[in-house]
């Protein structure tokens, strides 16, 4: 029952996440927000960060209850969900993707947020 709670919360980070992009592109004409992909960049540009505005306590919601590395992600100010690649900024022109939703060919087939995975490095700069 505790894991399935944890699994429902995380779930609702993600929706909340997803308002909070949606209200983002609503202020930039569709404009999604940047990942780290630059590791030069200030923590305050990773997209998770730049939220803020839309969905107040980013800290409540950027890691997921069920994730196994919780602890470390908070330690190195990263997330348990990762904003799709082919949406973000150096990753979209490498691989044809777009930096804004209403780009998008398909946007109802189009997934823009993952839950990292366990094996993945805990790394402010794997948010994408």
């Amino acid at each position: 029952a505790k894991e399935a709670a944890k699994k429902t919360q995380c779930g609702s980070n993600m929706r909340q996440l997803s308002i909070g992009l949606q209200l983002y592109a609503g202020d930039y004409d569709g404009g999604v927000p940047q990942s780290r992909y630059d590791p030069f960049l200030p923590e305050e540009d990773s997209w998770v960060f730049t939220l803020k505005p839309y969905i107040g306590k980013v800290d409540d919601i950027r890691i997921c209850p069920a994730d196994s590395k919780a602890r470390e992600r908070i330690r190195a100010n990263a997330s348990s969900y990762a904003l799709n690649g082919y949406l973000t900024d150096a990753v979209a022109s490498s691989v044809g993707g777009v930096r804004n939703f209403d780009a998008l060919p398909r946007p109802s087939e189009t997934i823009t947020l993952f839950v990292v995975a366990d094996v993945a490095p805990v790394s402010a700069y794997y948010d994408h």
